[in-house]
């Protein structure tokens, strides 16, 4: 414990010697002649308090510090103290501007109380007195040119640009014209919307160091004046090959002006540049990702590549080539890239494993579906569209009480969203119908009808399911009408068929003979619509016309056993 105490007790001395050597003549300061009692009481407080301050015991450091006021309140320094611990420790910025200015009132010339002062005057957004400070400041350390460019900032956001241009020529007329100083006169020029003396300001920058042509395209740029920026930034691109800043903007500007020829030029540049970081070269081609615009280019497949040579694990790269590859129908190379752009947060990955199984789904390649969309549903387990594409795909499988335990549990995460919740019912339906659970299956159809009426699948199969079981053919017949109604600018031939196959079940044999004719006339190639062709054929009493249409069908599918039976009764009939 002594131990302890000792160093603090040191750490103290050393610390108040070190900082009263910088408070100046009228400040503490230890004397060589002896102390008096009243000097040494004044110490022993001031000591104390450090001592407290660095204990963090703040609120026995200001009773010390107060201590020493009152012993001697022409000392600056416990003034200062004090008006740390009230604005860093407790927030009272009124007790510490009152004590800063008490020590200042004793000590102007101090530029750390000044710099105490400015911060309380930050905080309270007093501008005008941080300038006033400043000059302070500048009277005491004139040489100094942090303080003139303080000034010069505050006069620009005050909107004080008179003042700011005749303070900066001021300044120049001391320490010379500079860069520094010419930049701030460019900038006031700016804001004041002074074209012509703003780039005046941005030629002597030139004069100055000729990379300054980016302040005069930077110049023409705030103008509109878009010739003049291509200009300034070619030059700068002779003076710094494949300056970043001249890229970039010269792909913006000819992207603005659709320019594709020059903007797929300066977009290579961006591509294969070296010099030009990550993060800008990914947000320039994230842009191009979301627009859905990289058609226009012709090179733009070549570009990605390019930029991958540099940023090999790059994400965002692999994406957008893995939607190139996949609009141009190459799968596999598509898959390879979307699965190297996962788990990399540069989109949401739901997003990509969409994409993925969207393409072993065009592959017909279910097992892929089945695996991915499981994977998706790890990850993403309150996302119900996985499972639907696993249901789905389960259903294609034909594993149809798989696909329903599937179905059944994704369709409880599904909110606010009754299309997609009618596809969960639809799905359920058909897996129980193959399934022969016709009870469950017409439950599932209606619960998908009550939240979509207009879902067009399940008005045509469930039309179909009932008129082959002979059951509710007039609603049957209702559902598919509408159907018809609803696709009426579109029609399609799977649904015109449904049509003719219910008016055939009802008996309504010459309107079944006129839907079943328009469907193979959209569809010549499909045995299921021939064979229903040559059925209704049949009942209308045309049997040769039946045989016709039957032995069409049947060599379409020449497996089929139903059709093969009706062809030979007709035959042992003859």
């Amino acid at each position: 414990m002594y131990k302890k105490t000792t160093v603090i007790i040191l750490f103290i001395c050393l610390c108040f010697q070190s900082y009263s050597q910088d408070l100046g003549q009228n400040d503490l300061e230890f004397q060589k002649k002896p102390l008096t009692q009243l000097e040494k009481k004044f110490i022993d407080y001031y000591f104390l308090a450090e001592k407290n301050k660095l204990l963090e015991e703040y609120r026995e450091a200001v009773q010390n510090y107060e201590n020493c006021i009152n012993l001697n309140p022409e000392e600056a320094a416990p003034y200062y103290e004090l008006s740390k611990i009230y604005l860093y420790v407790f927030n009272d910025i009124d007790e510490a501007e009152y004590n800063i200015k008490k020590a200042l009132l004793i000590s102007p010339s101090n530029k750390w109380y000044n710099y105490e002062l400015l911060a309380i005057d930050g905080l309270r957004g007093r501008q005008d007195q941080q300038i006033d400070t400043y000059f302070q400041l500048i009277s005491i350390e004139p040489q100094n040119q942090v303080y003139y460019f303080k000034i010069i900032q505050l006069l620009k956001d005050l909107g004080r640009y008179k003042k700011a241009i005749k303070f900066i020529k001021q300044s120049e007329k001391k320490f010379g014209q500079s860069e520094d100083f010419l930049r701030e006169l460019w900038t006031v020029y700016l804001k004041q919307d002074d074209a012509k003396n703003a780039e005046k300001a941005a030629y002597k920058l030139i004069e100055k160091a000729p990379k300054n042509y980016s302040v005069l395209a930077e110049t023409h740029m705030y103008f509109s004046n878009y010739e003049g920026a291509v200009a300034a930034y070619l030059e700068l691109l002779k003076i710094v090959p494949g300056h970043p800043s001249a890229l970039m903007a010269l792909y913006k500007i000819y992207s603005n002006n659709g320019d594709i020829k020059n903007e797929e030029k300066y977009l290579a540049l961006i591509a294969e540049s070296q010099l030009i970081n990550l993060e800008s070269k990914k947000e320039v081609f994230y842009e191009i990702l979301l627009k859905n615009t990289y058609n226009k280019y012709e090179q733009f497949q070549a570009l990605i590549n390019q930029a991958l040579l540099i940023h090999s694990d790059e994400p965002l790269f692999h994406l957008i080539l893995g939607d190139i590859c996949a609009k141009q129908e190459d799968y596999d190379e598509a898959i390879s890239h979307y699965w190297l752009s996962l788990y990399t947060g540069v989109v949401n990955d739901e997003y990509v494993y969409n994409k993925i199984i969207e393409i072993y789904w065009q592959k017909d390649n279910m097992d892929e579906v089945v695996g991915v969309s499981k994977e998706a549903i790890d990850r993403f387990p309150l996302s119900p569209v996985f499972y639907y594409y696993k249901g789905l795909a389960l259903a294609n499988q034909k594993k149809h009480t798989l696909s329903i335990e599937v179905l059944l549990k994704g369709k409880g995460f599904v909110f606010d969203n009754p299309t997609l919740l009618s596809d969960f019912y639809s799905l359920i339906g058909d897996s129980h119908n193959n399934l022969n659970n016709f009870k469950k299956s017409d439950e599932a159809y209606n619960a998908a009808l009550k939240h979509n009426p207009e879902n067009l699948l399940v008005l045509n199969n469930y039309s179909y399911y009932l008129s082959n079981r002979n059951e509710n053919l007039e609603l049957a017949k209702s559902m598919i009408s509408r159907c018809i109604e609803l696709t009426s600018n579109s029609p399609r031939a799977s649904f015109i068929d449904t049509y003719a196959w219910v008016l055939y079940k009802i008996g309504e044999y010459k309107l079944a003979k006129e839907q079943i004719e328009l469907a193979v006339s959209l569809n010549p190639e499909s045995p299921v619509f021939l064979d229903h062709y040559g059925d209704i054929l049949f009942k209308l009493g045309d049997i040769r016309r039946a045989l016709l249409e039957w032995n069409k069908a049947l060599a379409l599918d020449k497996n089929n056993l139903t059709i093969k039976n009706k062809i030979k009764a007709q035959k042992l009939d003859e």
